[in-house]
């Protein structure tokens, strides 16, 4: 039987040799092009509007680069997180999934997170004003501690977190059909928020972790309806 290892090596492998960790630096040779282009330019006398359109058509191509480097990182971070949620781990062997873990884990996304649920439960609480999204009100405002119960518990440095738990979090809060957004009821809404914070200390169920189910075209007009003031 092959391992998990062997399973995934192979779809992988390409990935790890693909798009930069920081898709920006793909832009620096763009860059350098340019300059280097304005500096001969002046040297040998070419006229400044043709060496002009060659500095921009350097800039212009360095800017789909670094769109389609940024486009190929978030595929391959969806990729680490499809395989981290079914319960891949982070190996040394496994690049892309170990940066992931990584990048998930880090003080920095932690302390993110926090803040978004912190916020959350400031909205509709009527802490602070409402933000661009619509949020799940009835159902957030009647839980809202398991928001700050999750801020707080991922926030805490003291304490190790699960990838797994992470990254559910991480959906939670950035997956345009998370009940946090979607017009669910509580009994769909709150288990998922307590699932997330058993699985930050390491309680994850056995089987797989299903994705959110896209809301029916009646919940979507319910949802419409809330945001224009209409109940």
């Amino acid at each position: 039987m092959r391992s998990l290892r062997d399973s995934i090596s192979g779809p992988l492998e390409w990935r790890r040799n693909g798009a930069l960790h920081h898709p920006s630096l793909v832009f620096l040779p763009f860059l350098v092009g340019a300059a280097a282009v304005l500096v001969v330019g002046g040297v040998i006398g070419i006229a400044w509007p043709a060496t002009g359109a060659i500095v921009v058509a350097v800039v212009l191509a360095g800017a789909v680069r670094v769109r389609q480097a940024i486009g190929e990182r978030e595929r391959r971070r969806k990729l680490a997180d499809d395989w981290l949620l079914w319960g891949a781990a982070a190996r040394p062997s496994a690049d892309l999934l170990t940066r992931r873990a990584n990048e998930l884990t880090s003080r920095r996304s932690r302390t993110s997170l926090a803040r978004a649920l912190v916020r959350i439960e400031r909205e509709v609480t009527g802490g602070v004003r409402p933000g661009p999204l619509p949020l799940n009100e009835a159902a957030l405002r009647n839980h809202s501690s398991l928001l700050l119960d999750l801020a707080a518990r991922i926030r805490d440095r003291s304490r190790p977190v699960t990838v797994i738990g992470v990254l559910l979090v991480d959906r939670l809060l950035h997956d345009p059909w998370s009940p946090i957004y979607s017009v669910v009821p509580e009994d769909e809404l709150v288990p998922l928020l307590q699932q997330a914070l058993d699985a930050l200390d390491g309680r994850v169920p056995d089987e797989p972790i299903a994705a959110f189910t896209r809301p029916t075209e009646i919940r979507l007009e319910h949802r419409a309806h809330r945001r224009s003031g209409l109940r």
